[in-house]
């Protein structure tokens, strides 16, 4: 008998999700007879679970690997680039939930020109280092307040992705897309209707560029991260 998978967010609690395989488990056929358990402890550390267990990552400890964020972006940034009060929103959703890794929090992009929505967060020297931080605040105040205390962020491990959007990038809302491509691929150009004009292309020079913008949002994040653990 066909059946429909639910999703995980669909689950509220993990007594639920145990009940879900147990009805699962009435099609044994479908996996060989062999039963489908879940331990009441599962999700705990005290009853000795892998997900709920720390570990250590380049020298910072992080205090569950079994709980974690994996972002993108709302585009619902303003149109200069900085957090609107839905970013503010989001990112303290994501510090109460719980998770203790929140990998890409949000795609932020290296340039204005490398967005791919003109609702998109990007680097601005002017005010971007201001922004993250008072975003990466927000986020842990949320967290602390939710989790026992300002001592409860210290295992937080909050991570940004960086992004150029290439091919995709349309960073206003006049004239659509504006492609940015390192070369012209044949079949890409022609299945994303991207012509051949050379204007597309990045310069030898823009190209050169692009490490080091990566490497400064980098260094930036390093140290925002590092005034918030003194």
């Amino acid at each position: 008998m066909a059946r429909t998978l639910r999703l995980p967010k669909s689950f509220a609690s993990a007594a639920d999700f145990a009940a879900y395989l147990k009805e699962v488990d009435a099609y044994g056929a479908l996996w060989n007879g062999a039963p489908i358990e879940l331990p009441e402890a599962f999700s705990t550390k005290a009853g000795g679970s892998p997900l709920a267990m720390p570990f250590t990552l380049d020298g910072f400890a992080v205090g569950m690997i079994g709980a974690a964020i994996a972002a993108m972006e709302g585009w619902d940034a303003l149109q200069s680039g900085r957090p609107s009060a839905c970013n503010f929103r989001r990112w303290m959703r994501m510090g109460a939930s719980g998770a203790k890794i929140i990998f890409g929090v949000e795609a932020f992009a290296i340039d204005p020109e490398a967005r791919a929505n003109p609702n998109q967060l990007c680097f601005n020297e002017h005010w971007s280092e201001f922004d993250l931080e008072q975003l990466a605040t927000a986020l842990r105040l949320a967290h602390c307040a939710a989790f026992g205390g300002m001592s409860a962020a210290d295992d937080l491990l909050l991570l940004l992705q960086l992004t150029h959007s290439g091919r995709w990038c349309v960073p206003t809302w006049a004239g659509g897309r504006k492609p940015r491509l390192m070369y012209h691929h044949p079949a890409l150009n022609k299945m994303f209707q991207i012509g051949f004009d050379d204007a597309l292309l990045l310069s030898d020079d823009e190209l050169k560029q692009l490490p080091a913008k990566y490497a400064g949002q980098h260094s930036r994040r390093r140290k925002q991260d590092s005034k918030a653990s003194t």
